[in-house]
């Protein structure tokens, strides 16, 4: 396998160089294709597309083992990314399995950190916790600030559902320099958002307008028009005045 070992350490490499240099607008409706081609192969790319169904037509296309592992992982995060947590899951935790026993580090505990978000949407708190907890070392031993990213955030939203409030604002704070660091602007953004929310419960109308306002400009320079409305609403809702728009 060390052959593929050092392909996919370009694969870490390419994910975090790509964050720095390309703009990232298409990444939520593009991103399980974006993530596959990235990682490993135009077959791991088929794999990841759930236009394809539940994935299981196209998976043996990827004989390779790491490319298999891969695919599931990104699969997973395509489902994710749609809501379908259960599906999520069980992609998820096929690329886990494959990636510990590979001793693959760095996408081990990038594929935790997700899977710990596919389980906090479940409502699967203390498995969410310790995927996350996981993720964030063995992240953090490799070096993959991408994946570190993910264990920070999602350590930070389990706080606050816990009502954690000073515990969430460190993670999410963590996350948010982390990704501003490998300037992975659309995870960069969704944390202002959960920086914001944070924010509004505990009564911090300061940093709430300022995250909301942060988020907001970055959603439209990216042109996600998804979270463009998304942080255009909880404005609304929270009466913020955003950038270029009249007061209500």
């Amino acid at each position: 396998f060390e052959p593929r070992r050092q392909k996919m350490k370009l694969g870490v490499d390419s994910v975090e160089e790509d964050d720095e240099n390309h703009d990232l607008a298409d990444r939520d409706r593009e991103a399980p294709a974006r993530g596959a081609a990235v990682l490993a192969s135009a077959r791991a790319t088929d794999a990841a597309d759930p236009r394809q169904g539940r994935g299981q037509p196209v998976l043996p296309r990827a004989p390779d083992p790491l490319e298999r592992a891969i695919a599931a992982g990104c699969l997973g995060y395509a489902y994710l990314e749609k809501g379908d947590t259960a599906a999520a899951i069980s992609h998820l935790e096929r690329s886990v399995q494959q990636f510990t026993e590979f001793r693959y580090r760095p996408f081990q505990g990038w594929f935790s950190a997700i899977l710990a978000e596919a389980c906090r949407r479940e409502r699967q708190l203390e498995r969410a916790t310790d995927l996350a907890r996981q993720g964030l070392v063995i992240t953090r031993e490799a070096n993959f600030r991408t994946g570190l990213g993910w264990a920070q955030q999602t350590l930070g939203r389990i706080a606050q559902a816990r009502g954690a409030y000073a515990e969430a604002e460190a993670h999410l704070t963590a996350a948010r320099e982390t990704f501003a660091a490998i300037r992975s602007r659309y995870e960069l953004g969704r944390t202002y958002l959960d920086l914001a929310s944070l924010a509004r419960l505990q009564g911090n109308r300061e940093a709430l307008v300022t995250n909301l306002r942060a988020a907001h400009d970055l959603f439209r320079t990216l042109r996600v028009e998804k979270y463009v409305r998304l942080a255009a609403h909880l404005a609304r809702q929270f009466g913020v005045v955003l950038s270029g728009e009249p007061p209500a």
